[in-house]
């Protein structure tokens, strides 16, 4: 779930700093952490506790972090990722809308109203 807001916020910053309008409506936004927060958190929600074996394992040193660094790398890896893929399609669709590599998307898009920005 860290990656999925990791890259999602990387994206909103990356998009308004090239000066383009919002990627996302606030509509939009909340309908992309409902389906990507939503199942993992119900899933936790009702997974099956393990209240007994917990109590038996000792708790973790005040001194060791949260997050491992292995895990922390690969979060801000796999968010960067799925951030720069975001961007990019975005940018290409704006900016060049008659792009061969945007063509199979030209038609499911093409009722929106937008209005292409030009140089």
């Amino acid at each position: 779930m860290s990656c999925a807001t990791y890259s999602k916020v990387l994206c909103i910053f990356a998009i308004t700093a090239c000066g383009t309008p919002a990627a996302f409506t606030p509509l939009q936004l909340l309908w992309v952490n409902l389906v990507t927060d939503g199942l993992p958190a119900t899933a936790l929600a009702f997974n099956a506790s393990d209240a007994e074996q917990l109590m038996r394992q000792p708790p973790r040193p005040r001194s060791a972090p949260l997050v491992s660094g292995w895990e922390l790398g690969r979060y801000l890896l796999l968010g960067g990722y799925i951030a720069a893929a975001t961007t990019t399609v975005y940018l290409c669709w704006w900016l060049l809308p008659s792009s061969p590599l945007l063509e199979p998307l030209s038609s499911l898009l093409a009722s929106d109203g937008h209005d292409a920005v030009s140089w």
